[in-house]
């Protein structure tokens, strides 16, 4: 079984060396990783939100998506961030933020990074037309 903290030193690892503008935003992926890797041990998640949870796990690992990082490099990262933060505010929704809140374990206040980076990954997806692509391939619309 792979630990996940591999995955998330990698994506500190990828994250940290790039000044592109939206790091601002992305530097908080690998805690939004660490986020959904945990919300599979929410014993309420009913079967759909566990599925979603994988999709965008699966989605953060894909290495060929709808933003590839081979070819944009950390900018890459953008519609996974989108992706993450899709399915964590559509959980919110419906178990409330308070469950959510208590896994966070990233730097600052969860609503206000959440809602930051929900806005800022959205922006930049309606930007390229990726929208609904992207939820389409997580099975998400």
């Amino acid at each position: 079984m792979c630990n996940r903290g591999s995955y998330y030193s990698f994506l500190q690892e990828e994250l940290g060396s790039d000044n592109s503008p939206d790091m601002e935003f992305l530097r908080h992926l690998p805690d939004f990783y660490l986020l959904l890797a945990d919300l599979l041990n929410m014993i309420q998640l009913d079967r759909e939100d566990r599925a979603y949870v994988c999709g965008a796990l699966a989605y953060l690992v894909a290495p060929a998506d709808w933003i590839p990082e081979a070819i944009h490099g950390a900018a890459g990262y953008i519609d996974d961030l989108f992706i993450a933060a899709y399915v964590i505010d559509r959980l919110a929704s419906k178990y409330g933020v308070e469950p959510i809140k208590g896994l966070w374990e990233g730097e600052g206040d969860f609503l206000k990074v959440h809602a930051a980076c929900f806005a800022a990954s959205s922006e930049r997806m309606e930007k390229c037309g990726l929208t609904q692509k992207a939820l389409k391939y997580v099975g998400l619309a």
